[in-house]
């Protein structure tokens, strides 16, 4: 039972990380800044995966915890280098 419940945690993560590739890979081009904006993240993520706003900051503190992104204090995330020339999907 443990071990589907990490797994489960697991591909959940994945997809968020998916997702937020590929938020980073449209929003890029438009923009010169170096991370995604909080409004963006939030929609995407919600529309995408189902989570509220405060289940979404719960696993944006899990990537960030676990190297996956970097928190910038009220303006968005950066992703981790390593993370864009994984090919991740769901």
């Amino acid at each position: 039972m443990k071990d589907t419940i990490l797994d489960y945690k697991e591909a959940y993560k994945i997809k968020i990380i998916s997702k937020l590739n590929e938020l980073e890979q449209k929003i890029k081009p438009l923009s010169k800044k170096k991370y995604i904006p909080f409004a963006d993240v939030f929609q995407k993520i919600g529309s995408s995966c189902a989570l509220n706003k405060k289940e979404i900051w719960q696993w944006l503190f899990i990537l960030d915890e676990d190297g996956d992104i970097d928190i910038i204090f009220s303006k968005g995330i950066i992703l981790n280098p390593k993370l864009k020339r994984l090919k991740v999907g769901i």
